[in-house]
């Protein structure tokens, strides 16, 4: 009898660690907005192939940094550029060195068929556009990009007037495809999306443009085992097929 009991109560335990363990394999992503459809694939996918929960939260890369520095549960981090990992790393809040996972494409994007795009210069100093949509440049990599491309084109003075913040590059799509704004500036990672593929028009900025898109693995207590794990399959054959799927390119 009491050999009986031992084995149930054995069981019992044995299911209650069982349940905690599989409990425990819990991932928590902070994306930038920019990379928020790709990383929702690639969350998806994992957890179908590894069984571990994947919550992605998205945000701007300068917002999602701060948040990480006041102690935000965030496992990994996915900023637009290499710059917010860095100051991960150099507050000593990551656990690895940070690394380049792919590069994204920031493009010009309407919903206005009439625009000539083919000429972005004048196309943007045009009276037809009123509006162009970008991300805060303070808080946003492709916003800071964007400032950027259009002082190089030498025409930033003519069109500051027209330019219109958004919090993040999620915000600008929202502007962009509401019409809002007549133009925004924007990555291809978000219009190859299933929601956005297909929709208005754009024209892909020079490849000296493109962005280090960058990734960190948080030093935060949690399994570094399953940060590495999920590091290993970004980079993998299937992960790197996922990420060219949203426009991202290697170079």
């Amino acid at each position: 009898m009491r050999n009986v009991l031992f084995i149930v109560l054995f069981t019992i335990v044995a299911m209650g660690c069982s349940s905690s363990s599989n409990n425990d394999k819990k991932l928590v992503v902070a994306v930038a907005a920019s990379g928020q459809f790709a990383f929702k694939e690639l969350a998806e996918e994992f957890s179908e192939e590894y069984k571990i929960e994947v919550d992605v939260i998205t945000g701007s890369s300068g917002k999602l940094t701060t948040q990480i520095l006041n102690g935000a549960p965030y496992d990994v981090f996915v900023s637009a550029n290499m710059y917010y990992t860095e100051v991960l790393e150099q507050s000593q809040k990551t656990y690895q060195s940070p690394f380049v996972y792919s590069y994204g494409v920031p493009l010009i994007w309407t919903m206005n068929p009439q625009l000539k795009l083919n000429s972005i210069a004048n196309c943007l100093k045009s009276s037809r556009v009123q509006r162009i949509a970008i991300a805060n440049p303070q808080n946003a990599p492709y916003g800071e990009m964007a400032i950027s491309y259009m002082k190089q084109l030498g025409i930033y003075e003519a069109i500051e007037k027209k330019l219109v913040f958004g919090e993040s590059i999620s915000q600008v799509n929202e502007y962009t495809l509401n019409k809002t704004v007549d133009v925004g500036i924007t990555s291809k990672s978000v219009i190859s999306s299933p929601k956005l593929k297909g929709k208005g028009y754009y024209v892909e900025l020079d490849e000296t443009f493109y962005i280090e898109q960058g990734m960190a693995l948080i030093d935060n207590g949690t399994s570094n085992d399953i940060k590495k794990q999920f590091k290993e399959f970004v980079q993998s054959e299937k992960g790197k097929k996922i990420l060219k799927s949203f426009g991202y390119v290697e170079k």
